[in-house]
């Protein structure tokens, strides 16, 4: 199947766009010769770039971007019609590049919304590793929910926080709840040691995260290693789409991943880039 990127944040119009991550391409437009730089976020589906009317039919867009894996390039372009121009990607997944990770998922979440209501569940891994991880979360969490119901979205945030020790998985949760400075609060008091299985925390937060009836869904998965447990990952993405639940990801190059965010409408971000 053939991917696209989604829309530049800011036309050359100077009109805003859908929020995307930056990235840097060079559409080069001829027969006018004159280059613009944009922002492009790789996500399924077509979606128009925004060229100035004055290209009109018969211009050409081309260019060359890095795909977010190592060694992977693409390159794009194709004769253009007045109007939008289209990009079209072959396999590229539904990833987002560069920028920062919390607040493009709040503008994601803010595009996709459909009831004007919103729970959010944070999924964090709190193994040996992820400290500094969690606090850039915690951080960051504030500015996100008044992002999002700045949009006049009613917000409730959650947080399943997971890990493993001798053996035994360990959950605690809070919320959802419209406290976020409370929700903050314990994210800050996190304490990571141990081993970690993802998928397995998964599956227990369908069961302990009591969602409102008639609200739009998301879990954000904040880790720093490959997904591992019990449960298959076909059946995670069968419960989560069961639930109406989106599933966005902070987390490592790994294929589980990348295909729960994009089998659940959600977008996988590393975690090693800082936000």
């Amino acid at each position: 199947a053939e991917l696209t990127p989604k829309a530049p944040a800011i036309a050359p119009s100077g009109k805003p766009l859908a929020s995307a991550r930056p990235f840097k391409p060079i559409v080069a437009l001829k027969p006018s010769l004159t280059e613009w730089k944009g922002e492009i976020v790789e996500a399924p589906g077509e979606t128009g770039i925004d060229l100035p009317a004055e290209f009109g039919r018969g211009a050409e867009a081309g260019g060359a971007m890095k795909h977010p894996s190592p060694g992977k390039a693409v390159s794009i372009g194709r004769p253009l019609p007045s109007g939008p121009a289209r990009w079209r990607i072959s396999g590229a997944e539904p990833r987002g590049i560069g920028g920062d990770p919390l607040m493009s998922i709040a503008d994601a979440l803010i595009r996709g919304n459909r009831t004007g209501k919103l729970d959010l569940i944070f999924l964090v891994d709190s193994s040996g590793t992820m400290r500094p991880h969690i606090l850039r979360v915690a951080f960051k969490l504030l500015r996100m929910a008044e992002r999002i119901k700045g949009a006049g979205i009613e917000l409730e945030v959650g947080v399943l926080r997971f890990n493993r020790i001798e053996r035994e998985d360990l959950f605690e949760t809070i919320g959802p709840t419209g406290n976020i400075e409370e929700v903050k609060r314990f994210l800050l008091s996190i304490r990571c040691l141990g081993d970690e299985r993802a998928r397995d925390a998964l599956m227990e937060a369908f069961k302990r995260v009591r969602l409102r009836r008639g609200t739009d869904r998301a879990f954000v998965l904040v880790t720093d290693e490959r997904m591992k447990g019990k449960s298959k990952i076909e059946l995670v993405i069968e419960k989560a789409k069961a639930e109406g639940v989106r599933v966005y990801v902070l987390g490592v190059e790994d294929e589980q991943q990348f295909r729960l965010a994009r089998e659940t409408g959600g977008i996988w971000f590393p975690i090693a880039e800082p936000y």
